[in-house]
């Protein structure tokens, strides 16, 4: 698995540092934000790392995510489940079921 060079790579160009990160196109605009697809990978990828590690910054996706109502895929839902499961940060998973039942029923 390339999970751990994923995050590495989500972690570099969106630290702000670089110039890839500062500005995105979308829909014929510009915007400063990560887009959907990113953070849907990264969530898929921290719970694909098994010495675990991520699960705040997999909720604070997770929280993006749902805050902007952008797509989520099933894959980055369980890969949020799981780094939370590696973590054994089970209060959290609470957290994340109370909030995909929320966003579904907006």
């Amino acid at each position: 698995s390339r999970s751990s060079e994923a995050i590495y790579a989500y972690d570099f160009f969106m630290s702000g540092n670089q110039s890839a990160a500062s500005e995105w196109q979308w829909a014929g605009g510009s915007t400063t934000a990560v887009k959907p697809l990113c953070r849907d990978l990264a969530c898929m990828s921290m719970g694909n790392v098994k010495k675990g590690g991520f699960s705040r910054d997999a909720m604070r996706l997770f929280g993006e995510l749902i805050d902007e109502d952008s797509p989520l895929s099933a894959d980055a839902l369980l890969g949020v489940a799981h780094s939370l499961e590696h973590d054994l940060d089970w209060q959290s998973s609470i957290q994340l079921l109370k909030g995909f039942i929320a966003s579904i029923h907006r």
